[in-house]
């Protein structure tokens, strides 16, 4: 009995190191009013068609993270109080 479950910890060990892990990448940003270069904070950011959502807020200074995104191109919705959404492809 010992010997099996030994040799199930160790099946499972070895077959999460023999398949890698999907690689990802980090999105950064600012978000800034474009006629007046001014930093919004508090701004929405969403990365669409993500399962599961994902998203941020911009901090003080506009700026926003966003962590463990699939490497790939991405689209980002932005939306904040007073401003029409924008969707950036």
């Amino acid at each position: 009995m010992k010997k099996n479950c030994l040799f199930s910890v160790l099946f499972v060990s070895w077959m999460t190191s023999v398949f890698p892990q999907t690689p990802t990448q980090v999105i950064r940003g600012k978000i800034i009013d474009a006629k007046t270069k001014i930093a919004l904070p508090g701004a929405n950011i969403v990365l669409m068609f993500s399962d599961p959502l994902k998203g941020a807020t911009s901090n003080a200074a506009g700026t926003f993270t966003i962590e463990n995104v699939p490497v790939g191109r991405h689209t980002l919705k932005v939306s904040y109080v007073g401003y029409k959404p924008a969707i950036i492809p």
